[in-house]
């Protein structure tokens, strides 16, 4: 699950249920790319305005994000698919979302 934290509340997002790709590949009329907009969840996103409720809606605190720009789950992180995806497809954890939601560097 392609996941990411909304700029405005600070909440863990999916990519699917939300306005994401073109909030962060916004184009015009005649195709030409915009500059990205604030990737917001599908409640802080005026184009929709309420929480989808496929799943909990909760703080991306504790996630970690890859340099893939996706978050990841604690559990996520120890999965054997996800150590396959280090080892063979050089994705990093570049940062923890922290209990302050601060974003901190992770050492390892």
């Amino acid at each position: 699950m392609s996941c990411y934290q909304c700029d405005a509340c600070g909440c863990v997002e999916n990519t699917a249920v939300s306005n994401y790709l073109s909030r962060k590949y916004p184009y015009d009329a005649d195709g030409k790319i915009l500059p990205s907009l604030p990737l917001l969840c599908s409640q802080c996103d005026p184009k929709i305005g309420k929480w989808h409720g496929y799943f909990k809606r909760m703080s991306a605190k504790g996630f970690f994000l890859c340099d893939d720009g996706f978050l990841y789950s604690k559990e996520e992180i120890k999965s054997s698919g996800f150590k396959w995806r280090m080892k063979h497809q050089g994705l990093k954890v570049v940062r923890e979302i922290t209990e302050e939601g601060v974003v901190s560097i992770t050492q390892g």
